[in-house]
Parts: structure tokens; C-alpha cells; sequence
């Protein structure tokens, strides 16, 4: 047989009249020079009528036989195409197509695409038959190969029928090979996490992990992607496939979830709702904390106080996932009673008139709750302010320690049952002053004196 490679012009006339497109670059295009034909036959009934059309091939490669492509002038609207290894009786059919032309006139270049492509192997010969033939139960059709000058194809088959002259209109025209590529790279894979994790290692919501692939043919599979919930040490791994079958595997270990937040505790420290006299505050609690996943980071108090006031102490814990819990207590600290001063020194916005230089005795009592304080540690201090005697709220100078006089300072007197402080008061005439005294917790006594 004389095979050639097709013209631009032949391969024009399939996309005008064909079914199907032209094979890609890299396909195999077998076109037949010489008419044939095919006699068929069903056995053991002897021959059988209908219409037939054949032609063989040996391939030149091996690949899969995509397309076939014949002249059917006088093809019968709805036939049948089959696909065998080898040629005459020992045919064996590979696969068959049904086919439905489109109506008269009928192309005179037709070309059909497979459904299910055949493979072909190298040097191995090859016959497809277009025949609208029927044969009765128990028979099966055969068929043998003829040339235009009724001698048979070269393989040396045993001919069967009369060997009827052919004309170009029977001849078969086109295949079309899509040979096998040996793919032997394997495709390439990554991966992706995120959120990242923390300088620490952790995140502390759930982690996707998606993968991206690469072939130098087609990737047929890659992944899969994964969310990983709570849990340490996890690793997720995704595999690519490429169509022929080479993989690769990349895995992404050590990932580390935490979405629990750490239990977190004041140990000690004030009683939540508590209320608690000046003296009697407990000290600041220690903050507790235990986490079961990626363990403790911080645990810290905040608001803690012993001064009068409502108080807020909170015990805050912070995981290595970066969850935070807190904690707190609420409690209220009342201030220190005090009474005073005492005559002679009167209170409640009178102005003291005393002469300059002498000793005023300021006598005064502090009590915690019912608890009279008598240890003079209790006041942190005793100042004098200087006012305008016009405006008793404006200052003219900063405060400053008292003066205490005699052999004397600051004293509880257990028999008269308060303390005492005496005052030197200032010497220039005319002047005026706030003396104030001040209690571990801030509370304060203050009367006004005029000097004359």
C-alpha cells in the first residue's frame, strides 16, 4: 500500500465537510493512495448483502487511533464503522461505532471521530470496515481485503470473494494516530497554610492547608486541601498525579491549633462582694492559670487596691495560641473615721483666730470600722498652706510641714483617747492658713486659722 502524508488542501476539505477537526500537531495523519475494498460475508451462511467499504493500515507508532476518514458516496446513510487487529478471518474486531449521515447528498469526504479511541501498537497491522451488512442468529460476519486490481493486501491473508473492481469512490482516505507519550517527569506540588502560625508556633483558629500542582503534560489530581481543627503536632498531605500515572507527595507537618482558651483563677486576695475596712484589705492575689493544648504564655493581676473605693482586681491569662482569658473580683474598701480636731480648735468652715508664734494643740481620733487607731504610724503627714485671707480657697504658697513645739510630736494620748499634735503657728500678723492632716488611706482633717 502507499501511504502519504495529507495536503493542506485535503485537510481543509474535513474541516468544510468532516464531522470533526484536524488531529493536533503532534498527530499521526496516515492518507491511502490506492482504492480498496472489502468483501463481507456471514458464516457458516455464506455471503451476505449490504454495502462495505475497508481499508488496513500497519502502524508506524504506537499511540490511539482517534479518527478514521473515507469517501461514502456510496455508504449507506446508517452504518456501522469496526475497528480490528489484522485482516481477513482472523480479524478481530477491537470496537465499533455506530454512524448516522447527515441525508443525500452525502459528504463525499467524511470523518468520524471515535468515541473510545483504539490503541494501536507499532508495526502491528490494522483494518477498519464500514459496513451496513445483517447476519442471522448464529452467524458472524467476516470479512476480506481487496486491492483495485482484485489481489489481496501484503501479509499473505486468504481471500474470500470475486475480487470486484473498485473506483476511487471506494477509496479510504484518512487515520489519524495520536501516538502514546511517555511521560516519565512527575508533576510538582506545594503548599500553602494559613493563617501562619505565631513566633510561638500556634494558631489560634482552624488552619487551611491547600495545594497547588504543576505537569509538564496535565495534572489529573492534586490535594486535597484540608482544615485542620484543635490539635498538636497535625500534618496534612496532598499528592499530585499527573495523566501518566507519576506522582509526587509533599507534607505539611507540625501544625499546631489551639482554640481553647486557658483557665484562669485568683488565688487569695479580696473576696468578690466583699467589704472591708481600711486595715483589714487582704493583699494582692496571686493569678493561676493552667492550659491542657499549647500551655501558658502570661498571667497577670490588674486593679488591685487597698485605698477606700470600689475596687476591680482581675487575674488575665494568655495562652501560646495567643487565647486570652480574665477573671475578676469586686470588692469595696471603706476609708478610715476620723473625728477631730478638737477644742480648741474649731471645725466645720470656722476661722481659728490665734496669735502668732503660739501652740495650738490638734487633737483628733481615726477609727478602722469600730476600731479606734492608736498607732501614731497611721498619719503620713501634717502641712500648713498659706491662703488669701479674702478667698480661703486660693493658696499662696505650697504646703510645708508643721512645726512641732515642746519636748513633744505626734502622740496618741491613751488617757484623754485621741491624738495630739502641737502646732507652732506661723509669726507674721494678718496671715492665714490651712493646716491639714492626712491618714494612711488619704482621708484628711483641715481647719482655717487667721494669725492677729
Amino acid at each position: 500500500m502507499r501511504w502519504r502524508v495529507p495536503t493542506a488542501t485535503a485537510i481543509a476539505a474535513l474541516l468544510v465537510l468532516g464531522a470533526a477537526a484536524p488531529a493536533h500537531a503532534e498527530s499521526i495523519v496516515l492518507e491511502n493512495a490506492q482504492a480498496s475494498n472489502a468483501r463481507a460475508s456471514c458464516t457458516p451462511d455464506g455471503w451476505a448483502d449490504g454495502t462495505r467499504r475497508g481499508q488496513s493500515f500497519t502502524a508506524p507508532e504506537s499511540g490511539r487511533l482517534t479518527e478514521v476518514g473515507f469517501h461514502a458516496k456510496n455508504v449507506a446513510r446508517t452504518t456501522t464503522v469496526s475497528i480490528a487487529r489484522g485482516v481477513g478471518p482472523s480479524r478481530v474486531e477491537l470496537a465499533s461505532q455506530a454512524i448516522s449521515f447527515p441525508g443525500t447528498p452525502v459528504p463525499e469526504l467524511t470523518s468520524i471521530v471515535l468515541t473510545t479511541p483504539v490503541d494501536v501498537v507499532a508495526g502491528q497491522q490494522y483494518s477498519v470496515i464500514v459496513a451496513d451488512i445483517s447476519c442471522g442468529p448464529g452467524t458472524t460476519l467476516a470479512t476480506t481485503f481487496y486491492i483495485a486490481d482484485g489481489t489481496p493486501f501484503e501479509g499473505g491473508d486468504e481471500l474470500i470473494g470475486d475480487g470486484v473492481p473498485l473506483t476511487t469512490a471506494d477509496l479510504w482516505f484518512r487515520f489519524v494516530i495520536e501516538p502514546t507519550i511517555v511521560d516519565t517527569t512527575a508533576p510538582t506540588i506545594t503548599a500553602t497554610t494559613s493563617p501562619a502560625a505565631n513566633a510561638y508556633g500556634w494558631n489560634n483558629t482552624p488552619v487551611r492547608v491547600t495545594f497547588a500542582c504543576e505537569d509538564d503534560t496535565a495534572v489529573a489530581s492534586c490535594g486535597p486541601d484540608t482544615t485542620l481543627g484543635e490539635g498538636a503536632g497535625q500534618s496534612v498531605t496532598g499528592i499530585a498525579v499527573d495523566d501518566s500515572g507519576n506522582s509526587t507527595q509533599r507534607v505539611v507537618s507540625d501544625i499546631n491549633v489551639d482554640l481553647t482558651p486557658p483557665v484562669v483563677s485568683l488565688r487569695d486576695g479580696p473576696t468578690d462582694g466583699a467589704t472591708y475596712t481600711a486595715g483589714a484589705v487582704p493583699p494582692q492575689p496571686d493569678c493561676v492559670a493552667t492550659d491542657a493544648s499549647s500551655g501558658v504564655a502570661t498571667c497577670s493581676i490588674d486593679g488591685y487596691a487597698n485605698g477606700p473605693g470600689v475596687h476591680i482586681v482581675s487575674a488575665t491569662a494568655t495562652d501560646l495560641a495567643g487565647n486570652s482569658a480574665t477573671t475578676s473580683a469586686t470588692y469595696t474598701v471603706m476609708p478610715l473615721r476620723l473625728r477631730g480636731f478638737f477644742a480648741p480648735v474649731d471645725m466645720d468652715g470656722v476661722i481659728n483666730v490665734v496669735k502668732g508664734g503660739s501652740t495650738v494643740p490638734l487633737k483628733f481620733e481615726v477609727f478602722d470600722g469600730a476600731v479606734e487607731l492608736t498607732d501614731p504610724a497611721v498619719v503620713t503627714s501634717f502641712t500648713q498652706t498659706p491662703v488669701s485671707c479674702e478667698d480661703w480657697s486660693t493658696s499662696e504658697a505650697d504646703p510645708i510641714e508643721v512645726t512641732t513645739t515642746g519636748a513633744t510630736s505626734l502622740r496618741f494620748d491613751a488617757k484623754a483617747g485621741h491624738f495630739v499634735q502641737n502646732w507652732k503657728a506661723p509669726a507674721p500678723r494678718a496671715a492665714c492658713y490651712v493646716v491639714t492632716m492626712t491618714v494612711q488611706d488619704g482621708s484628711t482633717l483641715a481647719a482655717a486659722f487667721r494669725m492677729k
